[in-house]
């Protein structure tokens, strides 16, 4: 049936309907509040959301730090590395959760930070990281949080 009706094009109005529908469930599926929230949606791979959370989130003058465990933080530095942003990548082990203290040490070391980076869960190998704490300590410390929740993103609290 899809085949022999019109196609919706982007540029018409029920094409926006849909995408704010679409925007709006996704705010509702994690309980979130449309009043305070909204998504934004990008045509691409889980990447993508990286990159473009990265590029367009860092404070001018400032630097990532990428708490990276895993293959998806390591993605994040190569992010970093390929827009030439300035970028600590906190490289840990990567069968265990972070160590907080060593983070929280390069938060007080680098005040320049103002933008940290952590996956959520490290899907290659199932670690599920700390990221309300470390959360908490980017904003005490004046930075801007970013979460790859793409493998957990209302699966996974």
């Amino acid at each position: 049936m899809a085949q022999v009706v019109p196609d919706i094009c982007p540029r018409e109005k029920e094409f926006g309907g849909l995408m704010k529908g679409l925007r709006e469930d996704l705010v509702r599926i994690v309980h979130g509040n449309l009043d305070e929230y909204t998504s934004v949606l990008f045509c691409g791979s889980g990447t993508i959301n990286i990159d473009v959370a990265i590029n367009s989130l860092l404070p001018e003058g400032k630097k990532v730090l990428v708490v990276n465990n895993g293959a998806y933080s390591t993605r994040a530095a190569e992010v970093c590395e390929y827009y030439g942003l300035p970028h600590i990548n906190l490289v840990l082990p990567v069968d265990d959760i972070p160590d907080l203290d060593l983070v929280e040490r390069t938060l007080d070391d680098n005040p320049d930070i103002g933008l940290v980076y952590i996956t959520h869960n490290e899907t290659g190998t199932g670690i599920g990281n700390p990221i309300r704490e470390i959360g908490k300590m980017a904003h005490e410390h004046g930075a801007i949080c970013v979460t790859d929740t793409t493998s957990t993103y209302a699966m996974v609290p």
